[in-house]
């Protein structure tokens, strides 16, 4: 992606739709959003989504116009609606999130999935471009992405939302716990995957909000005991009900909690992984508070998909299990669009923008 796609022709989507309705810029696997049909369109928000890899794929799905729909909800109910940060790298993603387990249908669910996707892309593009690891400006890059680095992401994503609909409750246990096969992916524990991750991100955010800008007071941080993160009050509260397994680590009620346990306090190690990556980096003041959140909002993310997987396998929890599929769907897609951005080869500065109506 070594440029923009300039001098395309636009073609609407959305059939025949009588309210204005999203245009994209399409070239060799790009896709651009470019704000709206109708450039009158005054009581909408408008969206320019800059190139973005897009491909057909059954597992995820870019569709613009949603983006446009959540984005007329936060202009209506940010308190500052002029901070796109906030909205592509925190309201969005928290939004999708919150609705995977909602009982969406698959079409929805490959939709939500592309949210995620588009908001990992343009973090991880902004991450690239704004912190600073000694490789000098603009961070490290590998090249173009290619068809088959966004493959991999839908492949993965649509194995897991398969399954979460139609396996079996024997399978989705053994999922929970050891994870899926898929064509050419290697056996690897879910379980594993997703405690490591937030082992990682533990320390990770903790030594970001120690990077805190001379004057400025740190928030809190978003966690209390290990693994209980603060879901209320955010788009993810509906996944609360499964911090009542924190008791069950503590405390093991039978053998498949007590092997949970031991699991958990095995990934230690990977706090101070996390940790000591912001010891060699820094990052500007002024964008300190842009990766706090978005990496506040993937710890929070990681500990309510790990509980919900330790319920779905341990206490034989169904629902629990196939909520925990389509979170790590969720959070492989965005994790991943996020690395595909940060060694992505698009221009620097390449980011979403966001207006509200006035």
């Amino acid at each position: 992606m070594a440029r923009r796609a300039r001098g395309r022709g636009f073609r609407c989507i959305g059939g025949g739709l009588a309210a204005p309705v999203a245009c994209l810029a399409v070239a060799a696997g790009l896709a651009a959003f470019a704000a709206g049909c109708d450039s009158g369109d005054a009581a909408r928000a408008q969206v320019d989504l800059p190139p973005y890899p897009s491909w057909t794929a059954e597992g995820l799905v870019v569709d613009a116009e949603a983006v446009r729909v959540a984005a007329d909800r936060y202009c209506r109910d940010a308190a500052d609606p002029s901070d796109a940060a906030t909205f592509y790298f925190g309201t969005l993603p928290a939004e999708a999130f919150g609705e995977l387990c909602g009982g969406l249908a698959p079409a929805e669910v490959s939709e939500r999935l592309g949210r995620l996707f588009l908001s990992g892309w343009y973090g991880g593009l902004w991450f690239r471009d704004h912190a600073d690891f000694g490789m000098g400006p603009g961070g490290p890059s590998s090249g173009p992405v290619t068809e088959a680095d966004f493959r991999d992401l839908a492949d993965n994503a649509a194995v897991l939302a398969q399954q979460s609909r139609n396996a079996t409750a024997e399978e989705v246990q053994a999922a929970n716990r050891l994870g899926l096969l898929g064509p050419g992916q290697d056996v690897e524990s879910m379980m594993d995957s997703l405690l490591t991750v937030f082992a990682y991100n533990w320390g990770y955010v903790q030594a970001v909000l120690a990077k805190a800008p001379e004057g400025v007071p740190p928030p809190a941080f978003p966690c209390g005991a290990y693994l209980d993160c603060g879901l209320a009050g955010t788009p993810l509260a509906a996944y609360d009900g499964y911090r009542s397994v924190l008791a069950r680590l503590d405390a093991p009620t039978n053998d498949r909690w007590t092997e949970l346990a031991d699991e958990v306090w095995q990934r230690e190690p990977f706090v101070d992984i996390g940790r000591s990556l912001w010891e060699q980096g820094s990052i500007a003041p002024e964008s300190w508070a842009t990766l706090a959140g978005l990496n506040e909002g993937y710890l929070r993310v990681t500990s309510a998909a790990s509980l919900a997987a330790m319920a779905g396998y341990a206490d034989r929890d169904q629902a629990a299990g196939r909520c925990a599929l389509l979170l790590e769907a969720g959070a492989d897609t965005w994790n991943g669009g996020y690395f595909l951005g940060i060694r992505s080869d698009a221009p620097e500065g390449t980011m979403p923008g966001l207006h509200c109506p006035l």
